[in-house]
């Protein structure tokens, strides 16, 4: 298999194009990854581009936004520990990563410690209805802007 995932579209500010082609209901069907969540294999991936690509500006904040459920249950068996590994391994590379846990059932506990160990920020978003969501999300949103604008001192 490849070194790297496969990168859904490259960055850009142009979020009509991100709604009407990559975010798209057909371009993310439901077990699209096999039911999985590989959340370490994101982490590394999203770092990898964020160091590599050559239209990232240098002088950039390198920042990573990860909402999850927090179950990383790929690879099988060793999830977490992959998912936790790889977020070390971004903050030497100056990345940081700000995780919102999604839904009620959220491993609150795997989010918090990936935003510990790469110098990000961790924010809660719980509800199951679609209004609930709509509106802690909103939230988590500010607040991951906010956090993220903010300098970073990487040791």
């Amino acid at each position: 298999g490849a070194e790297y995932g496969v990168v859904e579209g490259d960055l850009t500010t142009n979020f009509d194009k991100l709604r009407n082609t990559i975010l798209t209901k057909s371009n993310l069907p439901a077990d699209k990854y096999d039911g999985a969540t590989g959340t370490g294999a994101a982490i590394r991936d999203a770092t990898h581009y964020l160091k590599n690509h050559s239209s990232i500006r240098s002088n950039a904040s390198k920042v990573i936004v990860l909402m999850s459920d927090g179950h990383a249950n790929k690879p099988e068996g060793s999830g977490d520990d992959y998912a936790l590994e790889m977020a070390a391994a971004a903050k030497p590379q100056s990345v940081s990563i700000h995780t919102i846990s999604l839904g009620s059932g959220a491993d609150t506990t795997l989010l918090k410690a990936i935003a510990a160990k790469a110098n990000g920020s961790y924010f809660d978003a719980p509800g199951n209805s679609a209004e609930q969501l709509k509106r802690v999300l909103q939230e988590a949103f500010e607040k991951v802007a906010a956090a993220a604008s903010r300098p970073v001192i990487v040791h």
